[in-house]
């Protein structure tokens, strides 16, 4: 049989004055030499510690037989717990989330760490709990509920599991989380502490206009993402769901988040109308309430009620301070002004092709349109077009339009239509100016093709026109004319859409069918030819070609173009350097015959330097002599002047002497 070694856990000891004895007690190595403390032990032992040892043996006992029923599992070592951060911020209602992550060395599968979110601090009136849900894993599995989580290793071996808490607060404030460890399984000391989360919360942010939106559509319509234009009538309307128009209200912040359902709505009228809240699921029990009308949180939908009053309504819609959207609904009134538009100025005599040749729009007082009014029209000549209070074929719709189909016409002829609102003279109080329409001829007697513009670029689109004309050359009337020409018409060169055939139906009033073509991709001078049919007289049953159509490349041509130029210019270029070159040698020539003038002065200089020079020494000579004279004579003088004295003195002697 296996002996066994039993070790008991540290809480079971035997006290009575030191370590020895407990250590001897649990098998351990008492202390090594003789102390006094031992042998006063020994000694206490011998008399107190009968009943202890009793005892001791007794849970040992106890110990083998429960370690032979139920092998308990291994302890699990190093556990720690941490959060990825430890403060954060929000906003109310904003979703904040943390990474709290669970970790021990587990000895065996199976041992277990328990996580348990909790609250510490949290502002009044705070009812948000934080949630726990499974993250990633290592060796782990992670069960339990949101706000206990179980992390439970697969095998012995390092095991993590990683928590993703979050947390909605609504109430502003500061919060504290707190996130505690525990071992439930393994055994083992828990070594981990509780970590904590702090979460700052501020208020929500107020409903901005840059974010939220607004539509408003007529009668009880919610659907939509942008403003319809809506009129309605005048008419007093006071019962449930008879709105003239819905706005509909999105209240969002700078998040954004919508804050419809929280936020309670003001409106005001200017102009006509009656206002009332509502939601979109209750929009048609909305009832007008008068004109400046608060709702309570969550009534988004603002109806809009005619009061009898006819105008323009501006309805303002704000939170709070904040005006959030302005719209706008015409009521319009009763029937002031006509003003009628001929779309088919021609009238067939047969086909019925009339259709829609005349629309009228009403409008009152105010220049707003006037929806679902019957309008009429009267032709001056009944010979000539059978409309005598002739009724629109509906009532104006809701651009204050209506259409009239005009009968056949009688005979070939003009007559001027009026558009009333009445259905007789005596009825009519309103009445639009009158238009022309003219009863024309369904025989063609000419027919001409013509491109829209003279000139394309490569590849260009163009229209090329035929028109239908009758014997007094006005446009004929709408109808399909067979055999115009005798077969499909052909271009000169390939261009593509399609030509005009043997047969020509008009549809527009003019006399005119337009065929859109493209012109070709290189530069060419495009005609459309062909025969014209029977169906025109004999006199006209020729070939018959377009207008010309002159297509360029116009980079091309702008490089010809340039390049001409350029050699325009070095042509120029040229010239001028030959007449640089002329005058060059002209002047090469004059600087040739400058140097000979020069040369010629120069010598004419210096034979004139000689002669003055030999001038001015015979003058110097002379000057010489001149003065070598000059002074013999005063020599001579002096002499002559001494000669007087003495004559003058001699007789002056002789006087005195008598």
């Amino acid at each position: 049989m296996n002996s066994l070694t039993t070790k008991f856990l540290h809480q079971v000891r035997i006290f009575g004055g030191g370590f020895d004895a407990s250590a001897r007690a649990t098998h351990r190595k008492a202390a090594s030499e003789n102390v006094s403390g031992a042998t006063i032990e020994r000694k206490t032992m011998s008399t107190k510690t009968t009943l202890k040892r009793i005892a001791l043996v007794a849970v040992a006992a106890t110990g083998f037989g429960l370690m032979s029923a139920v092998p308990s599992n291994a302890a699990s070592q190093a556990d720690s717990l941490t959060a990825s951060v430890a403060t954060s911020s929000t906003t109310s209602g904003v979703l904040v989330s943390n990474t709290i992550t669970g970790a021990f060395l587990a000895t065996a599968a199976g041992d277990q760490m328990t996580v348990t979110a909790s609250i510490v601090t949290m502002p009044a009136g705070n009812a948000a709990l934080p949630s726990m849900v499974a993250g990633a894993t290592t060796n782990a599995t992670i069960g339990g509920t949101t706000l206990v989580s179980t992390i439970t290793s697969a095998a012995a071996g390092s095991t993590s599991g990683a928590l993703t808490a979050s947390f909605t607060p609504v109430v502003s404030g500061t919060y504290v989380l707190k996130f505690t460890p525990t071992i439930t399984s393994g055994g083992g000391v828990l070594s981990s502490s509780a970590v904590t989360w702090t979460v700052t919360v501020a208020a929500t942010p107020a409903v901005t206009a840059a974010n939220s939106t607004s539509f408003v559509n007529a009668l009880q319509v919610t659907a939509g993402i942008v403003d319809a234009s809506v009129a309605a009538a005048k008419t007093l309307t006071v019962g449930a769901g008879t709105q003239a128009a819905s706005i509909v209200v999105t209240s969002m912040n700078n998040v954004p988040t919508n804050l419809t359902a929280s936020t309670a709505l003001t409106a005001t009228i200017s102009g006509p109308g009656l206002l009332g809240f509502g939601t979109v699921a209750g929009v048609a029990t909305i009832v007008p309430t008068g004109r400046a009308i608060t709702g309570t949180a969550g009534q988004n939908v603002v109806g809009v009620f005619a009061d009898g009053t006819a105008g323009t309504a501006t309805i303002t819609i704000s939170a709070g301070s904040t005006v959030l959207s302005t719209e706008t609904v015409v009521f319009y009134g009763s029937v002031a002004t006509l003003a009628s538009t001929v779309v088919s100025s021609v009238i067939a005599t047969t086909g019925g092709l009339g259709a829609g040749a005349v629309t009228a729009i009403a409008k009152d007082g105010n220049g707003n349109v006037v929806a679902g009014a019957m309008l009429y029209i009267t032709s001056s000549d009944l010979t000539v077009l059978n409309a005598s209070y002739l009724a629109a074929n509906a009532v104006t719709d809701g651009t204050g339009k209506a259409t009239f189909n005009l009968p056949n016409g009688l005979k070939a002829g003009s007559v001027n239509l009026v558009v009333g609102d009445g259905s007789s003279l005596a009825l009519t109080t309103i009445s639009a100016a009158p238009v022309s329409v003219r009863v024309g001829s369904q025989t063609a007697n000419a027919v001409t093709l013509l491109f829209d513009k003279n000139s394309y670029v490569l590849g260009e689109a163009a229209v090329l026109t035929v028109a239908l004309v009758d014997a007094t050359g006005a446009p004929v009337a709408n109808g399909t004319y067979a055999n115009v020409f005798t077969a499909l018409l052909t271009a000169n060169f390939a261009i593509t859409g399609t030509l005009p055939s043997a047969s020509i139906t008009i549809t527009n009033g003019l006399g005119t069918l337009a065929f859109p073509v493209n012109m070709p991709v290189f530069a060419a001078d495009v005609v459309v030819s062909g025969t014209v049919g029977t169906s025109l007289p004999t006199a006209a049953q020729v070939a018959i070609s377009s207008s010309i159509a002159s297509v360029s490349n116009s980079s091309s041509d702008a490089a010809t173009d340039a390049a001409n130029a350029a050699t325009d210019a070095a042509n120029y270029a040229a010239d001028a350097a030959d007449a640089a070159t002329t005058a060059a040698e002209e002047a090469t020539a004059a600087a040739q015959a400058a140097q000979e003038s020069a040369d010629a002065a120069t010598a004419a200089v210096v034979e004139l330097s000689t002669k003055v020079s030999a001038l001015v020494d015979a003058l110097r000579a002379q000057v010489t002599s001149l003065g070598n004279y000059v002074a013999k004579v005063a020599a001579a003088l002096g002499r002559v002047g001494t000669a007087l004295n003495k004559v003058l003195y001699n007789q002056k002697k002789a006087l005195a002497r008598n």
